[in-house]
């Protein structure tokens, strides 16, 4: 008998394998054509498959601790790491200093001026029409429309200055 109670002649399938190890049939089939695993057949138990995964995984973890996988080691991850975190404390003091703000509440602010100038532009002409149609001199025009704009935008956005002030 080998792995859990099962007869010599039945032979351990890839899926029984895989689920075994927890692990998808294609990353199992992985590791089978990576040869860190003995292909399910004749003669080879759950056991054996979940020991020789077991000695893969410790094997890459050794490399990956010690640096010799080429790419990274553990000294260098737990650097960065500690990088990260110091980034993302200082993002964080940075907004409850009020540095930085939030985009998302931003755009809500931004979201509801929008809307309060949109209703007051549309209102300008059913509102000037009558004055506007009284007007002959083109530069009149020009004028009450201006005003009647900066007035439209200071109510619904804030001060902003008029030409005047900016001037003086």
């Amino acid at each position: 008998m080998t792995g859990r109670g099962r007869p010599k002649s039945e032979h351990t399938t890839q899926a029984e394998a895989a689920k075994h190890i927890g692990l998808s049939i294609t990353g199992f089939r992985n590791l089978v054509d990576g040869g860190a695993v003995p292909k399910p057949g004749p003669g080879v138990s759950l056991d054996d498959v979940r020991l020789a995964a077991f000695a893969h995984y410790r094997e890459r973890a050794g490399r990956w601790a010690t640096g010799t996988t080429g790419t990274r080691n553990l000294q260098d991850e737990r650097a960065r790491h500690a990088s990260a975190q110091a980034d993302k404390l200082e993002a964080e003091l940075d907004l409850a200093r009020g540095d930085t703000v939030r985009v998302g509440e931003q755009l809500e602010i931004l979201g509801v001026q929008d809307e309060a100038l949109r209703v007051r532009l549309l209102a300008l002409g059913v509102r000037l029409c009558q004055q506007l149609a009284t007007q002959s001199d083109p530069e009149a025009v020009c004028e009450v429309l201006e005003a009647a704009v900066r007035s439209a935008m200071q109510g619904a956005v804030g001060a902003i200055p008029n030409e005047d002030e900016a001037a003086a």
